[in-house]
C-alpha cells in the first residue's frame, strides 16, 4: 500500500502546503511588527495602583452589639 507521499502528486500538494504556511507565518509576523511600531509611536500612559483606588475601610457598619453577638457564638 502507498502513502500519499510517495506519489509525485502528493509531493507536489505537501510542498505546496508546506510554502502556503510559510507564507502566512511571514505574513502575520510582518502585521504584528508594524503594529509594534504604532504603539511604540503612542504617547506612554502611566499606570496606576490598583492600591490608590481603594477606599480605606475606616468603620463598619455593624453596631457595637452586633460586633460583641458576633464574638460570643
Amino acid at each position: 500500500m502507498r502513502t500519499v507521499a510517495e506519489t509525485t502528486i502528493g509531493s507536489a500538494a505537501g510542498l505546496l502546503v508546506l510554502a502556503a504556511m510559510f507564507i502566512a507565518i511571514w505574513a502575520a509576523r510582518d502585521s504584528s511588527a508594524g503594529a509594534g511600531v504604532a504603539e511604540a509611536d503612542a504617547k506612554p500612559v502611566a499606570l496606576q495602583s490598583a492600591r490608590a483606588h481603594r477606599t480605606p475601610v475606616t468603620r463598619t457598619s455593624m453596631t457595637p452589639e452586633q460586633l460583641q453577638a458576633l464574638r460570643e457564638r
